[in-house]
């Protein structure tokens, strides 16, 4: 049995870290455990070659390489709407080699190659939606020339729905993304609601002893309790909480250290909010690292940060943060925002108000630590918590969240329930 694997994203530059790449690897490596995957990529292909899949590059045709310099925005709009078509030639011949049962396609902005590709040969179609591409590529106010003539929203709109209802069935990684999607006309019975996962094995704790002494003594935290962050660095991720949470317990607890991995749009400006500490090596920033060397990272650290803030809109938060599922296959302390999804899958949880008191703890059963999201004192206190927790009890309030790991959310499971949906 065949299965057709596409990524279609168009990007600057191949995608080699984030959570998006841990998904792709999750689901694709769980495929090949059910049958033979065909993986057609843009936008991640040398650490596909790395994990020994049968890869297909697709390659975006250069008709737009004269559009330069200030049209850049217009060229990407323009290769991601005309990629679907490049991609259905390049991907014909495996269709006619193979008898695919399904097409898997992670969905991306302006481009329905699955759509055609279904429709043509007739094989049902699979759509993996992480939320509306439109949203987060809408052109801001602050661009009106690009929003006049080259925002290309309307089109971005009419392809995204036309994915939508095509596809025979929908992948959307939390409920408020269904409601959402109901609420668009999308018939909820072909919607399967499935948050996102962890290769358990590869993010585990007991397993990278090494890895975490290792890159404890690169970065000269022997004897440091450490939380660590990983992440794109914007606002989503709660990088403005970050800031403001560092600088507190920095100061009320010199021995404690930040390791913050990853890079993004707002590195400079934690880096200026904390460079007292970054010069005292509290605050250690990695950069950007490879997404396979993310378990030895995150094993150096002692416990973890999910500060995720809700939309800036006000709509509901509908996302489902990779970061939180490796972070409790670790078996350690996380603290996250109690918010949508992140709020479900550490339940039950020590939840922060301001009578709690950071000497009397009852962790049995507890998952993690939630805190009000953009509550910095809360965040702050829950720290605070972590650091008077006994050895005994983090040791508790970590394997009780691995345990529901692997209880639900490992990619397996992940992929199980898109294989047993309908």
């Amino acid at each position: 049995m065949y299965i057709l694997y596409l990524r279609t994203d168009i990007c600057i530059s191949e995608i080699y870290s984030g959570g998006s790449l841990g998904h792709s690897l999750g689901i694709i490596n769980n495929l090949n455990k059910h049958c033979k995957v065909v993986v057609y990529s843009s936008a991640i292909k040398k650490i596909l070659k790395q994990q020994n899949v049968h890869l297909k590059e697709l390659n975006v045709w250069p008709v737009f390489i004269l559009l330069r310099w200030k049209f850049n925005y217009m060229r990407w709009r323009l290769e991601s709407f005309f990629s679907t078509f490049f991609f259905f030639l390049q991907i014909i011949p495996s269709c006619k080699k193979y008898n695919f049962k399904f097409i898997y396609q992670r969905y991306s902005i302006l481009n329905f190659t699955g759509v055609l590709l279904s429709w043509h040969y007739s094989i049902p179609l699979i759509l993996e939606y992480n939320g509306s591409d439109v949203y987060w590529f809408t052109p801001l106010k602050s661009d009106p020339w690009y929003k006049r003539w080259f925002g290309f929203t309307w089109l971005s709109y009419w392809v995204e729905d036309l994915n939508l209802k095509y596809a025979s069935q929908i992948v959307a990684v939390s409920q408020a993304l269904k409601d959402d999607l109901v609420d668009r006309g999308v018939d909820s019975q072909k919607i399967l609601v499935n948050p996102n996962g962890v290769e358990e094995q590869t993010f585990c704790g007991v397993r990278l002893v090494k890895e975490r002494m290792a890159i404890r003594e690169k970065y000269n935290l022997e004897n440091s309790f450490v939380f660590g962050f990983i992440g794109t660095f914007g606002h989503w991720h709660g990088i403005p909480m970050l800031e403001k949470i560092i600088p507190i317990i920095c100061k009320k607890h010199p021995k404690v250290k930040f390791l913050l991995i990853g890079d993004g749009a707002l590195r400079s400006r934690i880096e200026d909010s904390v460079s007292r500490y970054i010069e005292n090596s509290q605050v250690i920033l990695t950069g950007k690292i490879d997404q396979h060397v993310a378990p030895e990272y995150l094993a150096a650290c002692d416990a973890y940060l999910c500060p995720t803030a809700p939309n800036a809109d006000g709509t509901r938060f509908f996302g489902s943060p990779t970061k939180l599922f490796e972070y409790m296959s670790m078996a350690k302390p996380v603290i996250a925002s109690d918010l949508e999804q992140l709020s479900e899958v550490l339940a039950p949880a020590i939840t922060i108000s301001k009578n709690i008191s950071i000497t009397s703890l009852a962790v049995k059963d507890k998952v993690g630590i939630l805190v009000p999201p953009l509550d910095v004192q809360g965040f702050v206190k829950a720290c605070e918590l972590c650091l008077h927790m006994s050895e005994q009890e983090k040791k508790e309030l970590g394997e009780n969240a691995r345990k529901k790991i692997l209880q639900q959310y490992t990619w397996e499971k992940h992929v199980e329930r898109i294989l047993s949906f309908r």
